[in-house]
């Protein structure tokens, strides 16, 4: 199927399957609402979104496509929402999705790549009520400028090979906003996370970062805020860290954290940082310090610990 063109559609109850491409192509500024149908065994993504469209998704089953399940996160998809869908071993990602998304009530079970990635020029998504099981490699992944907003009622079971929200290394942040979930660690993966002058890097109080490897680094050019209290501070620490938030890289505790299991918070030509009740533990790979105030930067530390 494929809707083209300024063009709508709306496909309820049907059954979209074992195409040689994608199951249902949107493009060039068309809308659907995709409902109660089956899409699955297509040879490259279930439903593919480009170019200004938008889709709603309700209540389907997205399964066992050879691409992604639903593909609407390229830069230029303007708006999807999905509810109450089952999104089931799809051969890349459950679903990528652009910024102003609203996601709630889905299962997400077995997909290769992930469940759900939000890739695109920026926002601040809402996920509510969802359900993630049964991912080898990334349960949720954030992209550049993705601020996730936590609607509550999502779960992470621990059948999942790691127990939290990726940011992606190597990406650059161009605008400001705040990583405010605390139900969940962000898992800062291998490569830097960039934050460009002009933006503003804020932390919420409770919220927990553990950093992968060696070359785990966020590197500071704007401004961070990293706004932890007496009881619920902002941490920063090592992907092997059980102690806080448990064991995220599910491996019972094989493997304990030491100094130099990431390397740094980098602020350089960077004015006006506040850390408050933040910690930092086991950065230092490479020789460098776990928080790294260089080159006409300024910063602001109440109540942290920087420790290991």
């Amino acid at each position: 199927v494929y809707v083209y063109y300024h063009s709508s559609a709306t496909l309820t109850g049907c059954e979209i399957s074992s195409s040689s491409t994608q199951g249902i192509r949107m493009n060039d500024s068309s809308q659907a609402l995709i409902q109660g149908s089956t899409i699955q065994f297509n040879a490259s993504d279930g439903v593919g979104v480009t170019q200004d469209s938008s889709v709603s998704l309700v209540s389907n089953v997205i399964a066992r496509n050879l691409g992604m399940g639903v593909g609407a996160g390229d830069g230029s998809t303007e708006a999807a929402t999905a509810t109450n869908n089952r999104v089931v071993q799809n051969q890349t990602w459950g679903m990528t999705l652009p910024g102003q998304s609203q996601v709630s009530g889905n299962v997400f079970d077995g997909n290769v790549t992930g469940g759900l990635l939000f890739q695109g020029s920026g926002g601040s998504p809402v996920v509510t009520g969802n359900d993630f099981r049964n991912h080898p490699g990334t349960v949720i992944g954030l992209n550049a400028n993705m601020y996730l907003a936590d609607g509550g009622g999502n779960v992470i079971e621990s059948n999942n090979g790691v127990l939290g929200i990726d940011l992606f290394g190597n990406q650059t942040w161009t605008q400001s906003g705040t990583l405010g979930i605390s139900a969940f660690p962000y898992i800062l993966r291998t490569g830097q996370v960039v934050v460009n002058p002009g933006a503003t890097l804020a932390l919420g109080p409770g919220v927990i970062v553990k950093a992968l490897g060696v070359s785990s680094s966020l590197q500071v050019f704007g401004q961070l805020n990293a706004a932890g209290t007496s009881t619920a501070p902002v941490v920063f620490t090592s992907l092997k860290d059980d102690s806080f938030d448990g064991d995220t890289n599910n491996d019972g505790g094989a493997t304990i954290p030491a100094p130099g299991d990431w390397q740094d918070i980098l602020l350089q030509n960077s004015l006006g940082n506040q850390l408050s009740h933040t910690l930092v533990r086991y950065g230092g790979a490479g020789g460098y310090p776990n928080v790294y105030v260089y080159y006409h930067s300024s910063a602001t530390l109440t109540g942290c610990e920087i420790s290991s």
